[in-house]
């Protein structure tokens, strides 16, 4: 557990934080000296050393390396990204990729899940306030169901990361209707 911070901060963002060597440095000795006194059948000893341990590991993770897991907070800056290009106050929003809890709340609810079908129906209808978040897995989809209009949309912007939730790299574009 020492080395996780390490290696999942090298898989999630290509680069490790100083926070997470220090986790691993703090907590080895200590491991190291809980083996030794199981070995030496001190068990109160391990169990306390493997307490110091497991402490430092937790603290180091929660405060060190996951605040630095910039990859894996979808949720506010996808909020950020899509509140800049909002086309109308009241505006009609579906993602068909993303869907997790706080992404709702950040958005105060006005957001609705339906598939990349559905989004591009839905910016059929509503061309003026209409917003549509659709994964690149999924935009063959979103634009087969647009190729039989005239309607053109416009790429906003891009935002992608993990989402830890279901496991899985997300790249999510912003689209609306060009000219609307």
């Amino acid at each position: 557990m020492s080395l996780a911070g390490i290696v999942i901060s090298k898989v999630i963002e290509g680069s490790v934080p100083a926070e997470a060597w220090l986790t691993a440095i703090g907590s080895f000795p200590l491991l190291i000296l809980a083996a030794r006194a199981v070995i030496a059948v001190r068990m109160r000893q391990a169990v306390f050393y493997a307490m110091g341990s497991a402490v430092l590991i937790y603290v180091g993770l929660f405060l060190g390396v996951i605040p630095h897991l910039h990859q894996i907070w979808l949720s506010p800056r996808l909020t950020v990204a899509v509140n800049q290009h909002l086309p109308c106050s009241d505006s009609e929003i579906i993602s068909s990729s993303f869907s997790e809890p706080s992404f709702v709340f950040l958005m105060h609810g006005k957001i609705k899940f339906d598939t990349a079908k559905n989004a591009a129906l839905m910016l059929k209808t509503n061309r003026s306030c209409g917003l549509a978040l659709v994964d690149r897995r999924n935009e063959k989809v979103f634009n087969e169901e647009l190729s039989s209009t005239s309607i053109k949309t416009i790429e906003y912007g891009r935002v992608s990361g993990f989402n830890y939730s279901t496991g899985k790299w997300l790249d999510i574009g912003i689209y609306g209707v060009l000219n609307r």
